[in-house]
């Protein structure tokens, strides 16, 4: 498997694609990136089948994905997008709080699971800057 885009982290802003079925939480989600990260480019797309027909051309480091969206679950999409042939690391939402699909998506490679509580907004941004940072770590080796 290959990453997107050769990308020069040094000189380049993160780029997160965020697939969310409602633009409410994408504009939080946002917000809240924004806030702790501010040289980031932020994408949204509705739903994942959009998205992995035009993941080529963005080229993300990170995907934070809800969970439930029409069409195709975060299991389902973590999976297509390895199909694809991309390495590209996930980090999925839910306000379901189920330790078996959190299980299921971590062996398939989700980088992280987050239930959206409490802290949720807040807690994301440093969940994404260690993503990139592990991501960093695995392909210095």
């Amino acid at each position: 498997m290959s990453q997107c885009c050769p990308v020069d982290e040094a000189s380049m802003p993160l780029t997160i694609v965020v697939i969310d079925d409602e633009e409410a939480h994408f504009q939080l989600i946002k917000r809240s990136i924004e806030k702790e990260m501010p040289r980031t480019n932020v994408r949204y797309f509705a739903d994942a089948v959009s998205f992995l027909e035009r993941v080529g051309e963005c080229c993300p480091d990170v995907i934070v994905v809800d969970y439930l969206l029409p069409g195709m679950n975060a299991i389902e999409f973590i999976k297509a997008l390895a199909e694809a042939g991309f390495d590209i690391p996930v980090i999925i939402t839910t306000g379901l709080r189920n330790e078996q699909i959190a299980s299921n998506a971590i062996e398939l490679g989700a980088s992280d699971y987050l239930v959206k509580s409490a802290g949720f907004f807040s807690m994301l941004p440093g969940v994404i800057q260690r993503t990139v940072r592990d991501r960093e770590l695995k392909s210095s080796f």
